[in-house]
């Protein structure tokens, strides 16, 4: 499971950490994680890989060589697949689950007319912000262009 989840994160770019509120390092460790997104701290130098322990990897520092491939995976899948198929092995899912999967997969969400037009709004103040930057760039061009004309006169 642990290597599963560990391709999983490293495929979508997230950290993974385990932690529970009876192991006081898990815990620390899941602060550490925490005050670092939210108060813009610097990352943790913390780093467990071992799946037989508590695992605490931070996104970018795991890859695929390193997880390594389930004994009986086909060279055509992918390592995600791979290790999904493998957990799927080891933790059948039950009927009710199935059941569940499949209700949750035709489940149609409600639109939202607020969260849609915040998106909009972010959208069109994110193509704003990219001409305010191509703008820049062009003013540089133009700066340093005209600077070495000049230089070239003198």
């Amino acid at each position: 499971m642990s290597r599963t989840l560990r391709a999983i994160a490293h495929t979508n770019g997230a950290s993974l950490l385990y932690a529970s509120k009876r192991h006081r390092q898990l815990m620390a460790a899941f602060r550490s994680r925490i005050s670092r997104h939210v108060l813009n701290r610097p990352p943790s130098k913390t780093v467990q890989l071992d799946h037989t322990k508590p695992l605490c990897v931070p996104s970018g520092c795991d890859s695929f060589a390193q997880i390594g491939l389930p004994s009986d995976a086909s060279s055509a899948q992918s390592p995600v697949q791979a290790w999904c198929t493998a957990f799927t092995k080891y933790f059948p899912l039950n009927e009710a689950d199935r059941e569940q999967n499949i209700a949750l997969d035709e489940l149609k969400l409600a639109a939202e007319p607020t969260v849609d037009q915040m998106l909009a709004q972010k959208d069109e103040d994110l193509k704003q912000i990219k001409r305010k930057m191509a703008l820049k760039r062009r003013m540089k061009q133009v700066d340093s262009q005209a600077a070495a004309e000049y230089k070239s006169r003198t």
